[in-house]
């Protein structure tokens, strides 16, 4: 019996290992893509904001939540590098699957489902790529795992609390998140309201206590640093949608409105698709389905038939609320990205398992029906497992062996070897990164000036961070700064916008550009640049 209990403890610990080889990159080494700390601008908001806090400098002006600029600050301290966000992402994408784990374990009374259903959580693409980038979803996706489990908790007073601060903690990580804010306060509400605990009016009072502590700490948080607060942002947005909804938006891509109802007719299919499952729905750059079909179609179905149960209707309704509350909420954003809906992922997973435990129940009275599913159930674990076995092959040789190359990143090396030696009077590179991203790695022996009005962080703060100069017309600047004898070195242009391409053909036909550096196969050499 002692032996039997501690069964999906091992399966558990087996899935961990898998998860471990899957996230075993270092973030340190140029044999990895995560030293570009892509996508821009996000990551540098995110990074910036809490290396900025840590020396003491002034933090860059953001619309973003601070809660995981928060958690990466202690990874900063332990050594001052921006590539130690990988470090955090790593240990929440382990708590994630432990509190995953959790969950399934009060829901699957079947070692094979439990093990099925963390499989396929931990080789899903999403979950061991996106660790490798510094977004806020990384921090949602786990404050989600952690509120599911507590919704199947017995409620006390730390759970209570806990449950309270996660209710902000949604909104506080990503402003997206503020349907999960909602729906879970009245999902932990109702959980406190139905206990049969004597205590039950004190857990309630010690959630709600909780959640308007926090709310009201945020808020003036928000007030002093944006003098605008959740209320205010609630209002403007329905205020903006109401506005919009008045609109004949028969071309969405002609207009320029954040949030509308116009959206919806092309956006909620789109998304309602993805989480069937085995449909292509942008994230970030990836084409990837989020979902297998043969999970997201019997999970849906799973979360409906698990509101028939006593067992689990509380948390399927939730899962539920949870889910297709984000999903009209963001069909009325302009842009449509399922990292949105990230916590899809194990929530469907979820209803995966209640899906085969209700089935398992029933056929359990047929004999016929029960080998029956059982080989169905084994056969779509086979199907899946050589359908993934190469990708997640490839995924650990590239984590161990092979090597993907982080350009940008080397593009900073490239600089540093070139301008080693300190001078009196800095030379000037020109160049289409972002300022933040080059100092992060720079030996900051050279200025830098921009090279095209299309580039990330030059219209809204161009004084603050590139300098006091005059940018409006970027050519006669850089013969300024020649003609006041300064050296003047271009880096290649590392990317693909059209915009910036033809700035740079515009500096090559007004300038005679000698090369000095050649780098990353011409992608990053470095020209000095004189007046013709």
């Amino acid at each position: 019996m002692h032996l039997i209990k501690k069964i999906p403890h091992k399966i558990y610990a087996i899935h961990l290992v898998i998860l471990l080889f899957l996230l075993a990159k270092n973030p340190f080494s140029t044999r990895t893509l995560i030293p570009n700390l892509e996508p821009y601008p996000d990551t540098i908001y995110y990074i910036s904001s809490a290396m900025s806090f840590i020396k003491g400098e002034t933090i860059i002006p953001t619309t973003i939540p601070p809660l995981y600029s928060l958690f990466l600050l202690p990874f900063f301290v332990l050594k001052s590098d921006a590539r130690m966000f990988y470090v955090g992402n790593a240990i929440l994408s382990l708590a994630s699957l432990t509190f995953f784990y959790l969950t399934i374990r009060r829901l699957a009374r079947n070692n094979l489902i439990m093990g099925m259903s963390l499989f396929l959580y931990v080789t899903n693409y999403f979950i061991y790529w996106y660790p490798s980038l510094a977004m806020a979803e990384n921090l949602t996706l786990t404050l989600f795992n952690v509120s599911t489990y507590l919704l199947l908790a017995r409620s006390n007073k730390r759970s209570s609390i806990l449950s309270g601060i996660l209710v902000i903690a949604f909104y506080m990580t990503k402003y997206a998140s503020l349907p999960l804010s909602a729906i879970y306060f009245f999902a932990y509400s109702i959980k406190v309201a139905k206990d049969k605990a004597k205590n039950k009016l004190m857990n309630f009072l010690f959630f709600v206590g909780s959640s308007i502590l926090v709310f009201l700490i945020f808020s003036l948080w928000e007030f002093c640093t944006k003098g605008s607060t959740l209320i205010a942002t609630i209002f403007n947005t329905i205020g903006s949608l109401l506005l919009n909804s008045q609109k004949q938006v028969g071309n969405i891509a002609a207009t320029n409105d954040w949030f509308s109802f116009g959206y919806l007719s092309t956006h909620l299919p789109e998304y309602l698709r993805a989480i069937v499952g085995g449909y292509s729905v942008r994230f970030l750059w990836e084409g990837t389905p989020l979902i297998p079909f043969f999970v997201g179609s019997t999970g849906i179905l799973g979360l409906f038939i698990g509101l028939r149960s006593q067992k689990t209707r509380h948390i399927c309704g939730s899962l539920i609320g949870m889910l297709f509350i984000s999903i009209l909420f963001m069909s009325t954003f302009y842009a449509i990205d399922m990292r949105y809906l990230y916590h899809a992922i194990p929530t469907l997973i979820i209803g995966f398992v209640i899906f085969w435990e209700t089935l398992k129940s029933f056929v359990t009275r047929f004999t016929v029906l029960k080998k029956i599913g059982s080989l169905v159930f084994i056969g779509l674990l086979l199907f899946y497992f050589t359908g993934s076995v190469v990708r997640l092959k490839t995924q650990i040789s590239i984590n161990l062996r092979y090597a993907e190359t982080p350009w940008y990143y080397l593009s900073v090396i490239q600089m540093n070897e070139y301008f080693k030696t300190k001078t009196s009077k800095k030379p000037y590179v020109i160049t289409a990164m972002i300022p933040y991203y080059v100092d992060y790695f720079s030996n900051h022996n050279y200025k830098l000036l921009p090279l095209s009005p299309s580039q990330d962080f030059f219209k809204k703060y161009n004084k603050t961070i590139w300098g006091k100069d005059n940018y409006s017309d970027l050519t006669r600047l850089y013969q300024k700064k020649i003609s006041q004898n300064n050296e003047v070195y271009l880096l290649s242009y590392l990317g693909s916008d059209g915009n910036i391409k033809k700035d740079m053909e515009e500096i090559q036909k007004n300038f005679s550009l000698t090369l000095v550096k050649t780098g990353c196969y011409g992608s990053c050499n470095i020209w000095k640049i004189n007046i013709k």
